[in-house]
């Protein structure tokens, strides 16, 4: 669970540059680092705070001997138990958002050189992380080399597996979501994964990386990859003119014929060129024999990417096993032309891996569909017989309103015709008749009316009528 804001800055100035009574540490403790400094964790991750946000950092230039100062514009330590390019602990600025998705990490140059990273946690978006990094330098400061945005995951993964002397290249980072494959998978002449790794631990690894979405059980379209809004990633391979790109991908689909057992491609499609990022994008969907897709992503990376010509020289950067992108295993060779055999037998072994599974979640799936579709139809009929029911209701509505209309204009009728004979109550057991009505009753406020029934020359009661005697209705 994630700590709160209010924790964080509790924890923050909890050090000795805190807001506290703890005494200012000399230059040599803040050398050695040995003075108490704000600690908590964060994502699970440990840091400590040497100074907090709005605080002076100050020290001695080695190299000139003279003292410099600037002021914080976020929290500021390192991320404990890493050890950065200098050395010591990878460097962070923790900001005031510790829900935040994404972290980025600063290449900080000096003199133009790569020097080291510096680590931005805890900011609502790269301009307030960019700002509070450019904030805590002197003015003019050039230091920022390039930023790269990372999931927490991602981060995880390359503070244990990263190379910490060199910049952080996004194309180094695993896919999200497969940030569990702590190592790149790479590929014998059989097809078969190296270094000891099986299919079966590989196919695990990404079906671990997908729990919660089950990406790899679901099959694409054509129109999803068109509605899709993911950024370019740049996995480079299989370069090819796009005027040539249907014949290049007939041809991997009778590689992937020839090389799938029990499983077999039954149809390509080929998209239209779409935009992603202001990058021309095509997409290329394999459905398999069983309800499996595999789908290649090709872009322009020329000089007018926003525009694909027939001359153009296309490149694959992204392929997915139905849903879920399985780049990262199955192109590891980032600069490198693909062989499409290679590209082909990797994935078809991939997918014959999946079927079973695929076919089981589908199977489910389509169970649940189907429950679904009886619900919905229920629903349906169900608000049917509602929506008769409440006509049924309105029309009875209207007829007791038009019948108590009708009442209350023979009551009124009657009060007035009295009031003109100038009734003044009747005796008891007398009546008067007009026309079909009689009316009758042993009080001066209120008489019973009756209706002739024509038919069977019956006397029928219609109901009570109060009056006020000398007015009329």
């Amino acid at each position: 669970m994630p700590i709160s804001h209010a924790e964080l800055e509790e924890y923050a100035h909890s050090g000795a540059f805190g807001h506290n009574s703890t005494s200012t540490p000399t230059d040599a403790q803040c050398k050695a680092g040995n003075y108490k400094m704000g600690r908590f964790s964060l994502h699970g991750m440990p840091i400590a705070i040497e100074q907090p946000r709005n605080m002076y950092r100050t020290g001695i230039d080695e190299k000139t001997g003279k003292r410099w100062t600037s002021r914080l514009a976020a929290h500021y330590g390192y991320l404990s138990g890493t050890k950065g390019a200098d050395g010591d602990g990878v460097d962070c600025f923790v900001g005031v958002c510790p829900d935040a998705e994404y972290v980025y990490a600063v290449n900080q140059h000096i003199n133009g050189r790569f020097d080291e990273h510096k680590i931005l946690i805890a900011f609502y978006d790269q301009e307030s992380a960019v700002n509070a990094y450019m904030g805590s330098f002197e003015r003019g400061w050039n230091g920022l080399g390039s930023i790269v945005r990372m999931t927490v995951p991602q981060l995880k993964w390359w503070l244990k597996n990263g190379d910490k002397s060199r910049p952080i290249n996004k194309n180094d980072l695993p896919h999200e979501g497969l940030e569990a494959m702590t190592q790149r998978v790479y590929w014998n002449n059989d097809a078969m994964p190296l270094n000891g790794r099986t299919l079966d631990h590989v196919l695990y690894e990404i079906r671990r990386s997908d729990s919660s979405e089950k990406l790899i059980m679901d099959p694409v379209t054509i129109q999803e990859i068109i509605e899709d809004s993911e950024g370019v990633l740049a996995f480079d391979a299989l370069v090819t003119p796009y005027a040539k790109l249907e014949r290049k991908m007939e041809i991997l689909q009778g590689i992937m014929e020839r090389t799938g057992k029990d499983l077999k491609p039954v149809s390509m499609q080929i998209s239209e060129p779409f935009k992603r990022n202001n990058v021309a994008n095509v997409a290329v969907v394999y459905e398999l024999s069983d309800g499996q897709t595999i789908t290649i992503y090709l872009h322009n990376p020329d000089v007018t990417p926003q525009k694909m010509a027939a001359t153009d020289e296309v490149i694959s950067w992204k392929w997915m096993l139905n849903k879920k992108d399985i780049t990262i295993v199955v192109a590891p060779e980032r600069g490198q032309d693909l062989n499409v055999r290679e590209v082909a037998r990797r994935i078809m072994k991939l997918a014959e891996k999946n079927s079973a599974g695929f076919a089981r979640a589908n199977a489910k799936r389509a169970e649940r569909m189907q429950n679904i579709q009886s619900l919905k139809d229920e629903i349906v009929s169900l608000e049917a017989e509602l929506k008769k029911a409440e006509n049924e209701r309105d029309a009875l509505k209207i007829e007791v309103e038009d019948r108590d209309r009708s009442l209350e204009d023979m009551h009124i009728a009657v009060r007035e015709a009295l009031s003109k004979r100038g009734w003044n109550g009747f005796e008891d057991g007398s009546a008067m008749t007009m026309g079909n009505y009689r009316v009758s009753g042993s009080s001066n406020d209120q008489f019973t009316v009756e209706l002739l029934d024509k038919e069977s020359s019956v006397w029928e009661d219609v109901g009570t009528v109060k009056t006020d005697l000398g007015k009329t209705a």
